[in-house]
């Protein structure tokens, strides 16, 4: 973890977003005319696999600023661990589901085109669930990263909208918050 915290902002961009559309750009160009199946099958892989890399960036950021006491009374550390982790183990089960629908066709086999029918209404609910969830992990972090570099708890959501926001739009607040991040590491 101590690797990511460490890294400049340039390495986790390239990372997160330009490695795994680089890989999927070049297989798409390598496969031009083949099946398709096999990019339905690598697109959610190496979305997985860069959502992967932002959330261990993520999770390392919310350590390090629980670590130099960016936390409060409000907020609790496992509350933060379970509304990380629930989005994730959502998205592993939709992207099972992508997977088992594209390995079976569900357009031919109408047994498995039933199961799907019943599980879509349980998906929704829990996609909006996820939703909140990462919402309010990022609130989390930026209330606990405000805290660890100010040394007081933020007063208002105006005290850390700022770090919020550049959470929220990581392609582009890695830039401004890695710094920070590199700067937070050192002092510990």
């Amino acid at each position: 973890m101590n690797i990511i915290l460490k890294a400049k902002a340039y390495q986790i961009f390239i990372g997160i977003i330009c490695i795994p559309i680089g890989i999927l750009w070049g297989i798409q160009f390598i496969f031009i005319g083949a099946h398709q199946s096999v990019l339905r099958f690598i697109s959610p892989v190496l979305l997985f696999s860069g959502t992967g890399l932002f959330v261990f960036w993520y999770y390392s950021i919310g350590k390090l600023a629980i670590k130099l006491g960016g936390t409060s009374s409000k907020f609790e550390v496992p509350s933060f661990k379970f509304y990380l982790f629930f989005p994730i183990t959502y998205f592993v089960f939709m992207g099972l589901i992508l997977v088992l629908s594209i390995l079976f066709n569900t357009d031919f086999n109408p047994m498995y085109k039933s199961m799907l029918e019943l599980i879509y209404p349980i998906m929704t609910p829990l996609l909006v669930t996820a939703f909140i969830s990462t919402l309010y992990s990022m609130y989390y972090v930026s209330m606990a990263l405000y805290t660890a570099i100010s040394g007081t708890a933020p007063k208002s959501i105006q005290d850390h909208a700022l770090l919020f926001i550049a959470i929220w739009t990581f392609p582009i607040g890695i830039w401004y918050l890695q710094p920070i991040i590199n700067g937070l590491n050192q002092k510990k």
